[in-house]
């Protein structure tokens, strides 16, 4: 179920929904631990990089544009690059290091030897943006309901509940953005004292308006105008704008975010043993991210495979082919020595 909160954030974002970008992450992991990785997007050709998902383009990178074979006037770009290892992938995206600006992103190969098998397990790790923080969920949740959301539980009783407290955490933001602007600015002809009688008005007609877009500060001013008609909030316009600029860069990734499509795909070597992917087929996993699952929660994406350890199995078998050709040789020596008394015995 998508979170009321990310439909609000919507509100913008709607609007764009024909330059939406649709991104396809691939993954090949090869049985000694390298992992060959495409990243395909699609969208319009100067909204390429714009988006939420990180995207290179440097010459490290095999690159290649193309025109989409829809309608649509969409390009297709395609990036191309292998690793030796999950360290290096991670180390690679040290440039996107901004998590309001990029999904952070974290990657792990696991590899376990059991004899003649080697289990791989590769995980995709979506960070939680936890964009909206400012109250504590704790406040809004029992424990147990906490470990159950993230666990990837949306009933509608735990989804109502996350909504509460994540527009409680939205609008406390705003208010102390416009706690500390009235304090610096004493001249607007309003007291924190005064504020704090009023805060609760004043937070019920943000959330009536629900300030969550671009106009934060005009509809956060146009509020306090409302509230206190014989002041001056145009005083606060400047310290409100400083307090509220990380807001707005939430709200604005929040809207990227919103017309942002995601799939990931994972091809592992040997036999895929369990997953949590949405599809499968033969050696391939697929996903399709939904992106409110990674607003307060990570979202791992995983896979195990076993590989059988050929040559060291084709090792022991031969190695144990000697052994067996040396014992049986050693049992017939002993048999033709003990044979050859009686036969001489014979002979006499």
């Amino acid at each position: 179920m998508q979170s009321r909160i990310f439909s609000l954030g919507l509100m913008v974002a709607v609007l764009l929904l024909a330059s939406c970008r649709d991104y396809t992450a691939t993954s090949v992991v090869t049985s000694d631990g390298e992992i060959h990785r495409t990243i395909e997007v699609k969208a319009d050709s100067n909204l390429v990089f714009t988006g939420t998902f990180p995207v290179p383009r440097d010459t490290s990178w095999q690159t290649e544009w193309k025109p989409a074979v829809d309608d649509s006037g969409k390009v297709i770009y395609t990036a191309r690059k292998t690793y030796t290892s999950a360290a290096e992938m991670n180390a690679d995206l040290e440039p996107f290091d901004d998590s309001l600006a990029y999904l952070q992103i974290e990657f792990r190969l696991d590899r376990h030897f059991r004899w003649f098998n080697t289990y791989l397990t590769y995980h995709e790790i979506y960070k939680a943006l936890n964009l909206f923080n400012a109250r504590p969920m704790s406040d809004y949740l029992t424990e147990s309901q906490i470990a159950d959301v993230m666990a990837g539980d949306t009933s509608a009783v735990l989804d109502s509940l996350v909504e509460s407290w994540q527009e409680a955490s939205i609008i406390a933001e705003i208010y102390q953005g416009l706690e500390k602007a009235v304090a610096n600015n004493p001249m607007a002809g309003i007291t924190l004292q005064e504020l704090s009688a009023a805060s609760d008005s004043l937070e019920q007609s943000l959330r009536d308006s629900m300030a969550l877009d671009e106009k934060v500060v005009e509809t956060t001013l146009n509020v306090v105008a409302d509230v206190f008609p014989r002041s001056n909030p145009e005083l606060l316009l400047t310290d409100l704008s400083e307090n509220l600029a990380v807001f707005k860069r939430k709200v604005a990734f929040l809207e990227k975010l919103g017309v942002d499509n995601f799939k990931l795909n994972v091809m592992m070597p040997g036999l895929i043993l369990q997953t949590n992917a949405h599809g499968l087929e033969r050696n391939m996993v697929h996903w399709t991210v939904e992106a409110d699952s990674m607003l307060y929660r990570d979202y791992e994406a995983w896979v195990t495979a076993r590989v059988i350890n050929t040559a060291l199995l084709f090792g022991t078998l031969i190695f144990f082919g000697i052994l067996f050709s040396l014992s049986t040789g050693l049992w017939i020596y002993r048999l033709n020595i003990r044979a050859t008394p009686a036969e001489k015995t014979e002979d006499v």
